[in-house]
């Protein structure tokens, strides 16, 4: 056990906290409250990392479920136009932080490979339905309903592992991203 020093005192008054003569905190105690402040200051800006990077993944999912949940088609396109822009403006913000800017390039990249993928196939979709007078439309709803429904549900699970992985602080990597725009 170590000795504390009683500084009013001057004496040594063993294990104890507080001096039992005088009340006064000892020298130990005074150490440990300095360590506890230092941690308690480094935890705060270790947690803005970690929410910083978890709005990275959050806010495009919010933006991408609100663009789905709209009920105009016209609307929900161009809102998901946007989902891009949580994580490059949460990336300009925190440039200081690694772990928030690995976590932005990361979900900017996904975002971006993802509405190109998405928004191409919807042209080529309304361009073949233009051009085979309807049926194309038709067999474009039905190959959505096959493979781009199930992608999405991907897209969402996906972008919630991102979530959790920032929350846990660890860094994510998204799967079925053919390039990567920020490196």
């Amino acid at each position: 056990m170590s000795q504390r020093f009683c500084p009013p005192c001057k004496t040594t008054v063993g294990g104890f906290a507080y001096c039992p003569k005088c009340g006064a905190q000892t020298e130990m105690l005074a150490e440990l409250k300095d360590q506890t402040s230092n941690q308690s200051s480094t935890s705060i800006s270790e947690n803005h990392s970690v929410q910083a990077a978890l709005w990275c993944h959050l806010g495009p999912l919010i933006i991408t479920a609100i663009a789905a949940l709209t009920g105009a088609f016209f609307i929900g396109i161009l809102l998901g136009l946007f989902a891009w822009v949580p994580p490059l403006v949460i990336k300009s913000s925190k440039k200081s932080d690694e772990f928030v800017v690995i976590h932005a390039k990361e979900s900017f990249n996904f975002q971006v490979f993802w509405i190109i993928a998405t928004y191409s196939a919807i042209v080529i979709w309304l361009f073949v339905g233009v051009i085979t007078l309807g049926v194309g439309l038709v067999l474009g709803f039905l190959f959505w309903l096959l493979i781009i429904f199930p992608l999405a549900i991907f897209i969402i699970v996906v972008q919630i592992r991102g979530c959790l992985a920032a929350s846990a602080g660890k860094n994510y990597r998204y799967p079925l991203v053919l390039f990567r725009l920020m490196k």
